[in-house]
């Protein structure tokens, strides 16, 4: 199940990205670029928000682990004594 965080994170990059996106978008068609240039620059919007939507995912998941760990060995800790 995702997390407040998550979602939070997903709806705010979703919006940055269509912002950036259409102000683009405009910027080229009204300089009179190419279809082949607004095409790339459509395909470089959505691999790189993809990418920094799983970078997001990976550290998240990298961080929940690392909790984990540590409470793993504050509860190995307090057997010991």
């Amino acid at each position: 199940m995702m997390k407040k965080k998550d979602v939070t994170f997903i709806v705010i990059l979703t919006l940055i990205a269509a912002f950036v996106w259409i102000a683009v978008e405009v910027l080229l068609w009204w300089q009179h670029w190419s279809g082949g240039a607004i095409l790339a620059w459509r395909i470089f919007v959505v691999v790189i928000t993809c990418i920094i939507s799983v970078w997001h995912a990976f550290r998240e998941e990298k961080e929940a682990e690392k909790k984990k760990s540590e409470r793993a060995k504050k509860y190995t800790r307090r057997r010991k004594r």
